[in-house]
């Protein structure tokens, strides 16, 4: 028994699940702070939905993201919670079955969500979120196999969450919670980034990744592009006045140190693949952006609208 449930979570990527989790609870958070109160069921029940939704995204990945010719020394990861089907923890069958399961329970979710809020445009939304998640690496046409993988995760998994869960509290988006869904998106599509050049020896010939296009060392130098984008979306959020200029650089200040710090700084002395890659600098990513969404929870928790 134990060893099935352990195959199951093999399949899982636990570790990136809490995105959208992460994510939505960022809207959350402020749609109470801007409506005074929530509907604390809707809350939960959009936070679990995003959770579901994140892995369900995981699984499409574990059952057609991998090459055929993928083995257990091509994986450079010791994480045990994923590549489950590549080292042989479980079987496409039942990765097939745990998909089917999530997809249901997510579905019931989302029902929940629309009855509840009787925002019935919700649930066009969340169907194509979803088919988002499986097209991520199933179907015809996965998007995970060329260069625009990283921005559609960002909106996908950093955005959209957060745009939901903010619009069924309040009803509608003002320009700072839009503002702050694509500083989200750009720090997933970071991570994607971060994965895909870690995965970039495993890809050669399988995907066309937007590090194969531009390069392994100028795919790592492209992350300060990303940040750059991200102050410049902060800044934009002063100067429509939404954000004061201290809480500006305040924040970007914490991201900046978070995500330097804690990541980029060991990540730029790289100048070609190494083994194990993806195990050490997914999850010295993951680290620097819970921390910093930890810390921004705060700040519009406690200083928001101060």
């Amino acid at each position: 028994m134990w060893q099935e449930i352990k195959g199951i979570k093999s399949v899982l990527e636990l570790r990136t699940g809490f995105l959208a989790f992460v994510t939505s609870i960022i809207g959350g958070l402020m749609a109470l702070v801007d409506n005074g109160s929530i509907n604390w069921i809707l809350f939960l029940l959009m936070v679990s939905a995003s959770y579901l939704i994140n892995i369900i995204a995981n699984v499409a990945n574990e059952l057609g993201g991998n090459s055929k010719e993928d083995k257990v020394d091509t994986i450079h990861d010791d994480y045990s919670g994923a590549s489950g089907l590549v080292r042989g923890d479980t079987t496409k069958k039942k990765a097939a079955i745990v998909l089917f399961l999530l997809l249901l329970i997510s579905g019931g979710l989302g029902l929940l969500i629309v009855l509840i809020s009787g925002m019935y445009e919700i649930l066009v939304v969340g169907i194509i979120c979803v088919l988002f998640a499986l097209g991520y690496a199933l179907g015809p046409k996965p998007y995970i196999k060329y260069p625009t993988s990283e921005p559609i995760s960002g909106i996908m998994v950093g955005s959209m969450p957060l745009w939901i869960a903010y619009y069924i509290q309040v009803g509608h988006l003002t320009n700072l919670v839009i503002i702050f869904g694509l500083v989200f998106a750009v720090l997933v599509a970071e991570l994607m980034l971060v994965n895909n050049i870690s995965d970039f020896n495993k890809d050669l010939g399988f995907r066309k990744s937007y590090p194969h296009v531009v390069g392994f060392y100028n795919a790592i130098l492209s992350i300060k592009v990303y940040e750059i984008i991200v102050v410049i979306l902060f800044l934009i959020s002063y100067l429509i006045g939404e954000f004061s200029l201290l809480k500006t650089i305040i924040t970007v200040c914490i991201y900046l140190y978070t995500t330097n710090k804690m990541f980029y700084f060991e990540f730029l002395k790289i100048k070609e693949p190494i083994p194990m890659m993806k195990g050490i600098y997914v999850p010295k990513y993951l680290k620097s952006f819970y921390l910093f969404s930890f810390i921004f929870g705060i700040i519009i928790i406690l200083w928001y609208n101060i």
